[in-house]
């Protein structure tokens, strides 16, 4: 909300206890830290070590960015989803387990401003020091529901997506939809004022979004003014008039180039899928769903223990024939090879036959 990049601000540190709050918590002011391989033992590459964390997958991807992964860790906002809780936000477990009231407006304060307050200092004491005592909870409740494996599976997958590349991945100016419908100079447009607005993030140290609104972007890109005095009216005058003129330059270049860069044009083809195939994979998305949810209930937990929704939507796509190429969908886990394996496979085998 605040830079251009997100960084990692600080990390609170506490030994935990099960059946109370951590007596000391400590807080690491990590900008002023050239590196974070001091903290690397205590984020859990020391046997015996594993962070307690709330929502790993953000976590674990805000350290990987800062090039110190986390390697293992048990994630309490998980396990309040796959137990089934209804309220699986932190402030909220906090709240309804302890009584303790975070200040919500905090949540949003900018945490790269120096000095921090009083008031931010206790915020961010506050939930970590009662995190032994929560992850203590939601385990025994885990174990008395039969989820913990699974929850220890989807934790696994968590952390590994946060160190995936995708080599084959578009570049961010390509995410954008509806550019697959745009003409060949509509995206060379397109991607000259993303790449315009980047330059001016990263000058200024702002989120994209607070340099040109993504939907004034649209509307530009889209209406093409042709003059400084234009653009500015159609975005409300909320860049200057030489950043505008900067704009409109890169209205156009994009015009002048006509399209995208070659290497770049694959990510724009519309993929056709074989003739009912289509059809196939919807197919099986809907008979595993309707599966899981009588599966879930009979077990009395929630479907996304039975199959997390990103597991059943690759068991969908893959449509795997055998035990071994099931173990190999990413999230699956031995837990659900030995538990639903069969089953999953007559359910894909009927669906490819409707």
């Amino acid at each position: 909300m605040y830079a251009y990049r997100p960084r990692v601000c600080l990390v609170q540190l506490a030994a935990t206890r099960e059946d109370e709050p951590s007596p000391e918590v400590f807080v690491v002011d990590t900008l002023a830290l050239s590196s974070l391989a001091p903290l690397d033992e205590l984020l859990g590459r020391v046997t015996g070590c594993t962070p307690i964390v709330h929502d790993v997958a953000y976590d674990a991807r805000m350290l990987d960015a800062e090039g110190h992964p986390l390697v293992a860790a048990v994630d309490t906002a998980l396990h309040a989803r796959f137990i089934g809780l209804s309220t699986t936000g932190l402030g909220g477990l906090l709240a309804e387990r302890f009584g303790v009231v975070l200040d919500k407006e905090l949540q949003r304060a900018d945490w790269g401003k120096r000095p921090l307050t009083d008031a931010q200092i206790e915020y961010v004491t506050s939930d970590v020091a009662y995190l032994g005592p929560l992850a203590a909870q939601l385990e025994r409740e885990a174990r008395e529901k039969g989820v913990h494996e699974e929850i220890a599976v989807e934790t696994a997958w968590a952390l590994a997506s946060a160190r995936a590349k995708d080599p084959n991945a578009p570049p961010p100016y390509a995410e954008q939809k509806g550019l697959r419908e745009m003409t060949p100079d509509g995206r060379a447009v397109w991607r000259a004022l993303w790449m315009l607005r980047e330059q001016q993030a990263v000058v200024s140290d702002l989120p994209p979004g607070k340099v040109l609104g993504t939907q004034a972007m649209i509307a530009v890109a889209r209406a093409r003014p042709r003059d400084a005095h234009d653009f500015r009216r159609m975005t409300g005058g909320s860049v200057d008039e030489e950043l505008a003129q900067r704009f409109v330059d890169a209205i156009f270049q994009g015009e002048r180039e006509g399209d995208v860069p070659e290497d770049e044009r694959r990510h724009f083809a519309i993929v056709r899928s074989p003739s009912g195939e289509v059809a196939r994979r919807r197919s099986r998305e809907e008979c595993l769903a309707s599966w899981r949810s009588m599966e879930a209930e009979r077990r009395g937990v929630s479907v996304q223990v039975v199959l997390p929704g990103h597991v059943l939507g690759e068991i969908a796509k893959t449509n795997p024939q055998t035990l071994e190429t099931l173990r190999e969908t990413p999230g699956f886990g031995e837990v659900r090879v030995a538990r639903y394996g069969e089953a999953i496979l007559s359910v894909i085998l009927a669906a490819n036959l409707r």
